[in-house]
This record gives C-alpha cells, sequence and structure tokens, in this order.
C-alpha cells in the first residue's frame, strides 16, 4: 500500500488477524481521531479438508480473486484442491470426474 493514506494504513494494520502488522504514531499533531482504535469483528471461518476432494470454508469472508474482484461468501463454498476445476479458485466437481486421489496414500 505504498500510496495509501494514514487513514488506510492504520485501518489494514488495525485488522490484521495475526497482530503481525503495527504501526507508530511519529506525528504527535496527528491525533486520528477519526480512525477507529478497535478492529472490526472477525467471525470465525472453519475450513474442513474433503478426502480427494476439495477445501470447505464455512463462515462469512470475502475472497479477492486474481482479476482484483471480490467475492463475498457469507455461508460455505468448497475451494479447488486438484487444480483441475474451470471455475478457480472454487470447486466445479472436476475431481470425480478426472480421479482425483491424493489422499489414498495417507490414510
Amino acid at each position: 500500500m505504498a500510496q495509501g493514506t494514514t487513514k488506510q494504513i492504520i485501518d489494514i494494520v488495525e485488522r490484521c488477524p495475526t497482530d503481525a502488522l503495527t504501526y507508530e504514531k511519529i506525528d504527535s499533531s496527528y491525533s486520528g481521531s477519526e480512525i477507529s482504535t478497535k478492529p472490526p469483528k472477525v467471525e470465525k471461518v472453519d475450513f474442513s479438508i474433503m478426502r480427494n476432494g476439495p477445501i470447505l470454508a464455512q463462515g462469512s469472508f470475502v475472497v479477492n480473486l486474481p482479476d482484483g474482484s471480490e467475492q463475498e461468501v457469507k455461508s460455505i463454498t468448497s475451494f479447488c484442491r486438484c487444480g483441475m476445476s474451470k471455475s478457480q479458485p472454487f470447486c466445479d466437481g472436476t475431481h470425480n470426474k478426472e480421479g482425483f486421489f491424493p489422499d489414498d496414500s495417507q490414510y
């Protein structure tokens, strides 16, 4: 975020779910009063890896797609694990037709 405003950068840092990002106010004249110091509530997202199938994600979240667009998910979706789906990053069931069995050797 090379050219983000101070407010935008602080907002991103405060939303970091791992607390790996931090910031320090250097200019004491900047009060930051218009910026919320409380990060937004983050809903829990559950992931399940289906045997020889997709990764299921359940919760409310946003998927940032390679073309720069976003897709909001509010319940459950499946992500391709085989790499053959024509609707990447989402699963379209191609793994069933093409014979995707990476987990059979692990059980």
